[in-house]
């Protein structure tokens, strides 16, 4: 087991999930959201921002998990 991926991993996704909820509860505190829904509009600034700080940290949190608990490192 590689505990730094692992570490990683878990960091990832919680920062993941932690913009998510946050997304949800208090929208109107991500500043770079706001200049997204400007920059991209209203619908494809929520897309372009939630792929960004929601959908790849987790997808990266899930793979650096996955290679950690299997010992393998992704360094």
């Amino acid at each position: 087991m590689d505990w730094l991926n692992v570490g990683l991993g878990a960091a990832a996704i919680l920062y993941a999930l932690y913009t998510a909820v946050l997304r949800q509860r208090s929208p109107g505190s991500f500043g770079k959201l706001d200049r997204m829904k400007e920059t991209w509009g209203e619908t494809a600034g929520h897309v372009v921002h939630f792929i960004s700080y929601t959908l790849i940290p987790f997808g990266f949190g899930a793979i650096a998990l996955y290679a950690g608990i299997n010992g393998r490192s992704i360094f």
